[in-house]
């Protein structure tokens, strides 16, 4: 384990330094505008978020640990996200969400809702952490139909444990 993520919880994945495989795959579909702006939430080691950014985005990275620079500290499901409302075309949320309880996964929904531009699109993975409120693959489908229930069911990919949804 690399470093304390949030809520007393621990990411395994902190510690890998390449973009996620579904990310490289599908990242033309959460971009695809003239101007991408993603906000990444959990960032960790800026992974992602310099992928993204390689590939020509303007990306701001939250995380309640940051330990690379450029990172804006933000403890989800607590604290307001660090974007304009309707400023988000895209919003990555990878390896994060399990980590969140019931109370603070709906704030964060309420706050992508709020930042999310028209059309915006959600990349979500998720794991069965052992150390997350999801440790399991039950727990990971209930979770799933959480995020479903608040922002919709308008699939633009979906496979195990990793979608992504054009926001309502």
């Amino acid at each position: 384990m690399s470093r304390k993520y949030m809520n007393d919880r621990w990411c395994v994945r902190c510690g890998r330094t390449d973009p996620t495989p579904y990310l490289k795959k599908y990242a033309h579909l959460l971009l695809g505008n003239d101007i991408n702006r993603i906000l990444d939430l959990g960032c960790g080691n800026g992974r992602n978020t310099l992928h993204l950014r390689q590939l020509g985005a303007i990306v701001v990275a939250v995380d309640a640990c940051p330990n690379v620079t450029d990172v804006q500290v933000c403890t989800l499901g607590h604290d307001c996200l660090p974007c304009p409302m309707t400023w988000a075309t895209g919003i990555l949320a990878n390896y994060v969400l399990m980590f969140l309880d019931k109370d603070e996964l709906a704030q964060v929904c309420r706050e992508m809702k709020s930042v999310a531009a028209p059309g915006c699109r959600l990349m979500v993975e998720l794991y069965p952490a052992k150390d997350s409120h999801c440790p399991t693959e039950g727990h990971l489908k209930l979770l799933e139909d959480r995020i479903f229930a608040e922002l919709g069911r308008n699939f633009v990919r979906r496979s195990k444990n990793r979608f992504i949804l054009q926001l309502c």
